[in-house]
């Protein structure tokens, strides 16, 4: 679940990326979407666990019973705790 998740994420960050760096709005709307698909996919597997997906950035951070955590090996461990 993590690796799939963290996969999703860095997806995401790239599809953005690249539609945000090619200077064609076409493009970008292309890369916002897909960041948007990647992004859903990867916030349903954190879902049940309780977790809770913020973006400050291009990358998340999470919310687990409370306490803010960056990575999803973290906040995965602490939903499990």
């Amino acid at each position: 679940m993590i690796e799939t998740a963290d996969k999703l994420f860095r997806r995401a960050a790239l599809a953005l990326e690249r539609g945000n760096n090619s200077g064609n709005s076409a493009a970008l709307k292309r890369g916002e979407k897909q960041c948007d698909a990647c992004r859903v996919r990867a916030e349903k597997l954190l879902e049940p666990l309780g977790i809770e997906v913020d973006y400050p950035g291009l990358y998340p951070s999470f919310m687990v019973k409370g306490h803010s955590c960056h990575t999803t090996e973290s906040a995965v461990s602490l939903a499990l705790e």
